[in-house]
């Protein structure tokens, strides 16, 4: 069950003081491990507020303030963050498995480890954003702004999102973007690209194996043959990125 509303309502109270008065008065509020869930903060002061490890399932932010939010290890699986503001917010290790992001602003938000399976980030400004080994499979990256200026690093993709990924870095190649964007797109397009090989070296391994037989080793050869194709067309992006950066030296 939700934690008492009339609790919530005297701490988001309490929190907007704090705000307007720059701490001199009221209490930054925090609701660290409370249950929280399908509870609608629309309309709320939520700047810097604590939420860690809150149960904040099916919770409605939409167009809600979110800035500097502490969000670290908490559970939005199925919340609403429309056109909310989560610039540099901290997300690390949250899950927002199916949450929506459409259209939220996510500069500078620190997202490392946070599960975004089959999250919608449809508009989403992800510039200078820190995904380092976020879960993206399944994401809607349709639309997203800035996406080549995050750090990707060992982000977790599968071929949809990968694909797309990749669709952006075309993108890069034939248009005339700045150095500065095209080296970060290539430095998360390495990291991908050495991710793809430590995955392709764990399953040639595990195909050593004698013990490995039937269904089991044939889904694990036709992963492998897809990470060699994979691997195959991030080495050549990386080439052909390389290549446009030295070419506008």
């Amino acid at each position: 069950m939700p934690d008492d509303q009339n609790s919530v309502k005297e701490k988001l109270q309490a929190h907007r003081v704090w705000l307007e008065t720059n701490g001199q008065q009221g209490v930054q509020a925090s609701f660290y491990g409370m249950s929280l869930h399908g509870m609608d903060f629309r309309g709320t002061h939520l700047e810097r507020a604590n939420f860690e490890r809150a149960d904040l399932r099916g919770a409605v932010f939409e167009r809600t303030n979110l800035k500097f939010t502490n969000f670290a290890g908490a559970n939005l699986s199925y919340a609403n963050l429309f056109n909310a503001d989560l610039s540099s917010a901290n997300l690390q290790g949250a899950n927002l498995q199916d949450a929506n992001l459409l259209a939220t602003r996510l500069v500078g938000a620190h997202l490392s480890g946070a599960n975004l399976n089959r999250a919608n980030l449809n508009g989403a400004n992800l510039n200078g954003a820190d995904l380092t080994g976020a879960n993206l499979r399944g994401v809607n990256l349709v639309g997203a702004i800035n996406l080549s200026n995050a750090n990707l690093g060992t982000a977790q993709f599968d071929s949809q999102t990968l694909s797309f990924f990749y669709e952006r870095i075309n993108s890069l190649l034939a248009g005339n973007s700045s150095s500065n964007v095209d080296e970060k797109a290539l430095f998360n397009l390495r990291l991908q690209t050495e991710q793809l090989r430590r995955e392709l070296l764990q399953a040639q391994e595990e195909l050593k194996s004698r013990s490995l037989e039937g269904e089991n080793r044939t889904k694990l050869e036709e992963t492998k043959k897809n990470l060699e194709e994979q691997l195959r067309v991030s080495e050549s992006k990386e080439e052909d990125l390389e290549l446009k950066i030295k070419s506008l030296e």
